[in-house]
């Protein structure tokens, strides 16, 4: 499914809703769910109707609640497994990031498989379009907060970006993300519609080029 339709798809949920949303080559399914009940633990302000939560359900595994950094470290050892495909790979981030739908670019790649990986190339795909779905509900048009990024999402995808061009080891990459520090301006400031240097005269990888 493509970025807005799926983002307007989660809007309507209502609350105590589950959705399927992605079945898997392995028989995993990704499903989304918007909670009745305030969420324990969040350090922000929390907005009943815009909060979903994103959950990974693998054969004859419990289902849990896959988080970003799951993401952010699989792809980096895809990426050290077949270094010839690392901007095959980075590409179908980046149309992911424009609003394509993450099936169609499955059909790119010859497998799935990675020799290091944590989960299938397609269940990675999807969870990276729904925790940029996320952050573009949570932060976004109907929020009551303002993001330091438009989109929101790019928020994230900064992160994604850095983990490409190893800007720096994976683990000092994955804590300042868990610490919510934000990316590196160098990979988010030309898509930042915040930001004076935003442009639309970019090329797709204008942060690989210094």
């Amino acid at each position: 499914m493509k970025f807005e339709p799926l983002k307007q798809e989660i809007y309507a949920l209502d609350l105590g809703e589950r959705k399927n949303v992605y079945e898997c080559e392995n028989g995993s399914t990704i499903y989304v769910y918007r909670p009745e009940e305030e969420v324990k633990g969040l350090t922000q302000d929390y907005e009943v109707e815009l909060n979903f939560q994103i959950f990974l359900k693998k054969p004859e595994e419990e289902e849990f609640r896959p988080n970003h950094l799951r993401v952010l470290i699989d792809y980096h050892l895809k990426k050290e497994s077949r270094k010839n495909e690392s901007r095959k790979l980075l590409s179908a981030v980046e149309r992911i990031y424009e609003g394509e739908d993450p099936g169609t670019l499955l059909e790119e790649f010859e497998s799935y498989d990675y020799e290091m990986q944590i989960d299938h190339l397609d269940v990675t795909l999807y969870l990276t379009q729904l925790f940029m779905v996320e952050q573009a509900i949570t932060w976004g048009e109907r929020a009551s907060r303002d993001s330091k990024f438009d989109p929101p999402y790019l928020f994230f995808m900064g992160y994604l970006r850095m983990v490409f061009d190893e800007a720096k080891e994976i683990d000092k990459i994955c804590w300042g993300a868990a610490n919510q520090n934000l990316p590196w301006v160098g990979y988010t400031k030309k898509d930042n519609k915040n930001r004076d240097e935003y442009t639309e005269e970019k090329d797709r990888y204008w942060y690989l080029n210094g």
